[in-house]
């Protein structure tokens, strides 16, 4: 501190703030020069308050050594970061140039496309920049055979919401793969954009992969097969779920038998009534006896009614819901002897 005119102390700046930056590069090429590459090149990358002065730091070295491909990077991000997209350009153009077999130089374009997109705020300037930045991811996916290419491919399409390329980046990680965690990813991006042919696949994958989980898959697949309205396939789902769970077995039979119907297989559809039915308490059983009756009428095969009509005609006789589905039953298929008999039961019970 110093006096002033009217002798008073005032504060004085014993350096100014080019002087102090000008003696860190001087330390830092002192450095370089002292200390190994990758030494200098973690304690760049360590640096997070001053992008600018590691800048400048940098270029300086750039201006009096050859500097490698990971100082340059480094540069290339940090004008990236600070959103100097003119010098990012060049330097983009001097890796390209100094480092032609560098195989991240799609990448490093697409970077510049992301920051120039999100600097505009012209709606039709920033379409024109995502048509590029979609060109761009797809060049990067068609160039690769990395797994870990795909992944960031998919992560940064899908920030864009460029679904297909999301989609098919993916698919390539996930059929590559087979990992769960991936199969899921792919699944849920699937059912996201309404793919239902594709999620079924994922489904199916998962069904192989893990098994542990193997319930959940299947009761998802048997929604996506109702919603694309193949129902035998739901009937078959459901009715292997019913084999592995026996607390809901009837359940499961009951929605097996339902989609058999949809699928128009009355047959399977009265067999799983029937197994239902066998399932159940003796009070319960004659309303899956009935269904069973039913779905082979709605089916045509008035004779198979009739035969499991008296087959069953003992058990059901005296329950009136039964007892009439059976008498048409018999009726149906012309079984005059049948009818006969289960009408005779019916008037001693009136």
């Amino acid at each position: 501190m110093r006096p002033d005119v009217n002798g008073e102390l005032t504060h004085q700046k014993l350096f100014r703030w080019y002087e102090i930056a000008g003696f860190v590069l001087i330390v830092c090429a002192v450095l370089y020069l002292l200390f190994p590459k990758d030494k200098i090149v973690n304690l760049v990358k360590k640096e997070k308050s001053n992008d600018t002065l590691i800048i400048k730091y940098i270029e300086n070295i750039k201006r009096y050594y050859n500097t490698d491909l990971d100082m340059n990077l480094m540069l290339f991000d940090k004008y990236i970061a600070t959103g100097s997209l003119d010098r990012a350009k060049e330097q983009f153009e001097y890796i390209k140039k100094r480092f032609p077999s560098y195989e991240e130089i799609p990448f490093l374009r697409y970077k510049m496309l992301k920051i120039a997109y999100f600097k505009s705020y012209d709606e039709d300037e920033k379409n024109r920049i995502r048509q590029k930045i979609a060109a761009a991811l797809r060049e990067i996916l068609n160039a690769s055979r990395k797994n870990e290419t795909y992944k960031r491919v998919y992560q940064e399409a899908l920030s864009f919401g460029l679904y297909p390329l999301a989609k098919e980046a993916i698919r390539r990680v996930a059929l590559s793969t087979l990992s769960p965690v991936w199969l899921e990813k792919a699944y849920d991006l699937a059912i996201q954009t309404s793919d239902t042919k594709e999620a079924i696949e994922y489904l199916k994958l998962l069904l192989k992969e893990d098994r542990n989980n193997k319930n959940l898959y299947m009761l998802k697949l048997a929604k996506l097969y109702i919603a694309d309205q193949q129902y035998a396939s739901a009937s078959r789902i459901f009715e292997e779920l019913s084999e592995g769970d026996p607390v809901n077995r009837t359940a499961w039979l009951e929605e097996s038998a339902k989609y058999a119907l949809a699928a128009k297989e009355y047959e399977k559809a009265s067999k799983l009534y029937l197994k239902a039915m066998k399932s159940v308490s003796q009070e319960k059983k004659s309303r899956y006896f009935v269904e069973a009756i039913k779905s082979l009428l709605w089916g045509n095969k008035p004779e198979t009614a009739a035969k499991m009509a008296r087959e069953y005609k003992n058990d059901f006789i005296s329950d009136k819901e039964s007892a009439y589905w059976m008498l048409k039953a018999a009726l149906a298929a012309g079984d005059l002897k049948l009818a006969n008999e289960i009408s005779k039961s019916l008037a001693k019970r009136l």
